[in-house]
């Protein structure tokens, strides 16, 4: 692939994923015989340098999650590579993937949905230090004490049940139950999307915190551009199951290429201002099932020429580490 940041060059690539697909069969009949293919994802190439923070936005239904959930291995892939630490994760027995699944967590969308409702935050905290035989009982606990402390939370918390709290304070239990193995990368889905404006902004500079503190490499999937600036270095755009778009956040956000990224900052004021004007999308979003030929966002595109309808754009890099997928650029 192109160097995709300036300020990535010479450091470490701790993540890499080539050609990621993930294509759901669509089964009819009495004999579930396939008829057709959702590509959930469908082609996904992109590095995350060690300490960096990779933000990922689109639509709902664009592939963010389901890439998520391919690169921790909670989803097999149908195609495609990733690399961690220069390990090939996809060829893991699952001894191996699970030593590496150490230096990976996840922080999901719904913290409550993801706590155990009958055990206490200190039985949750503890749980991963069992699996992994990490600590002394009394390690341990100090352990789920100090994180505890670290997250903005009370240690007399370690003794309640996840209802006992508010979405913000789930969030940072969960933020917590993340670290708990001291991991290298954590991939943050959504994390703030279901708590209020206010609070947002407490648990997005908390993950700031807890990046600098731990050496903490991010990637951090949003619907939300404004939330996606304050806390990346560098943003992919993706439509479709594709990036359609990848640079620097600054770059992205000063001067984006694809006319799909152009429609998402027109759309959001504080990252628009006044001086653009609102792009209105033509049409809906094609379904995964049903893609269009070529580039897939020529159906709504307004400056869409006939090598769109039939030709897929590569992802390539236009200027000093900025990657566009559109035949604008060709």
């Amino acid at each position: 692939m192109p160097n995709q940041s300036k300020a990535a060059a010479g450091t470490e690539t701790l993540l890499e994923v080539s050609g990621l697909k993930k294509h759901y069969p669509i089964k009819k009949g009495v004999f579930s015989s396939t008829v057709g293919t959702v590509k959930a994802v469908d082609g996904v190439s992109f590095s995350i340098q060690r300490g960096e923070t990779l933000g990922i936005v689109g639509e709902s239904g664009c592939g963010k999650s389901t890439t998520a959930r391919l690169v921790i291995r909670l989803l097999q892939e149908t195609e495609g590579s990733i690399r961690f630490g220069g390990k090939e994760l996809t060829s893991l027995a699952p001894s191996e993937l699970r030593a590496v699944r150490r230096d990976m967590q996840m922080i999901f969308q719904d913290p409550y949905a993801s706590l155990h409702p009958r055990w206490t935050i200190e039985r949750t905290l503890i749980e991963p230090m069992l699996v992994y035989g990490i600590g002394s009982r009394g390690e341990q606990r100090d352990r789920v004490l100090e994180l505890l402390d670290n997250v903005g939370l009370n240690r007399s918390y370690a003794k309640r049940y996840p209802h006992e709290f508010s979405g913000g304070q789930r969030q940072r239990i969960g933020i917590a139950r993340a670290l708990v193995l001291q991991p290298q990368l954590i991939i943050a889905d959504e994390p703030v999307s279901a708590l209020d404006i206010s609070i947002q902004a407490q648990v997005i500079n908390l993950l700031q915190d807890l990046q600098e503190q731990y050496k903490l490499t991010y990637m951090f999937i949003s619907h939300d551009l404004s939330v996606v600036r304050h806390i990346s270095d560098r943003v992919a755009v993706m439509y479709l199951g594709r990036i359609v778009e990848l640079a620097e956040k600054e770059k992205l956000f000063e001067t984006p290429l694809h006319p799909y990224t152009q429609a998402l900052m027109s759309a959001v004021p504080e990252v628009a201002g006044d001086k653009k004007e609102r792009i209105i999308l033509r049409g809906d979003v094609p379904s995964p099932a049903k893609p269009p030929s070529g580039c897939t966002f020529h159906t709504r595109c307004a400056s869409c020429m006939d090598v769109c309808k039939t030709d897929i754009p590569p992802l390539k890099e236009v200027g000093s580490g900025q990657l566009v997928a559109c035949h604008l650029y060709a």
